[in-house]
């Protein structure tokens, strides 16, 4: 009987199929990656859509519905829903560029100020300009000044790496479609900021379903599931401007 271990084990290997090796990536020229990437940046100029949004920053969680106007170069909207589905959004920011619109209907409370970082932070939590924001929201992720250029291949997938000055290095990745995946950027080897797009297809033809923003120098993660999108859409100036109600104060932020 010593010998049906073994034979068994034998057997049992000779009958299990073969992996198949993942098939192998033909490299492309890093020439070929930067212009997939210029023309994704060029791609999109505004953007409608409503937004299932999960922020986590330091210690607090958040969770919301939204509704979403984004226009470039810097101008954004949002519609916080109230989660019961009655009543008035629970917040309303907008913002031109320059100037920062906020309205909290429950607390009848409206402040406006410049459309800073820190100011738009106050009240979405991300560290980010508005045209920034506005720009990662569109896919036109920040291509900042490099020397070096190279591509190569990460997780199966195209990868284009730039180097810079003071040991600054940004890497997008895209998937065999050429579609941007990711944007990671690093100074002396620590990550500042990633951006990653994925369920391309899902929701729309060429725009990705779900979207998430990086900072872990912040400590901040934004993760965002879209619907309803519709791309290219013309939106009026007015959207991007909020009024403070008849009689309502106008506070400022902060």
């Amino acid at each position: 009987m010593r010998w049906l271990l073994p034979a068994l084990c034998l057997l049992l290997f000779a009958c299990a199929p073969k992996v198949q090796p993942p098939p192998s990536l033909d490299l492309l020229p890093a020439s070929r990656l930067m212009e997939a990437l210029i023309q994704q940046k060029n791609a999109y100029n505004s953007l409608e859509a409503e937004v299932k949004l999960r922020l986590q920053a330091g210690e607090k969680r958040l969770a919301a519905t939204q509704l979403l106007w984004v226009r470039k170069p810097a101008s954004l909207r949002g519609e916080v829903l109230n989660p019961f589905g009655f009543g008035a959004p629970l917040l309303q920011f907008a913002s031109d560029g320059e100037t920062l619109s906020v309205f909290s209907p429950g607390k009848g409370q409206f402040y406006q100020g410049d459309a800073s970082a820190r100011n738009l932070m106050r009240f979405t939590r991300i560290p980010l300009q508005v045209e920034d924001l506005v720009r990662v929201l569109l896919l036109d992720v920040p291509l900042l000044p490099y020397g070096q250029m190279r591509s190569g291949s990460a997780q199966g997938q195209h990868l284009l790496s730039l180097e810079g000055a003071g040991q600054s290095r940004q890497d997008f990745l895209f998937d065999e479609q050429l579609r941007l995946l990711s944007a990671s950027y690093s100074l002396q080897d620590e990550v500042q900021l990633i951006v990653s797009y994925g369920d391309f297809g899902s929701r729309h033809p060429s725009f990705p379903g779900k979207a998430a923003l990086s900072m872990p120098g912040f400590d901040t993660r934004v993760e965002m599931e879209f619907a309803s999108i519709r791309i290219g859409a013309e939106i009026p100036e007015s959207r991007f401007a909020l009024q403070a109600p008849p009689g309502t104060p106008v506070l400022p932020i902060p």
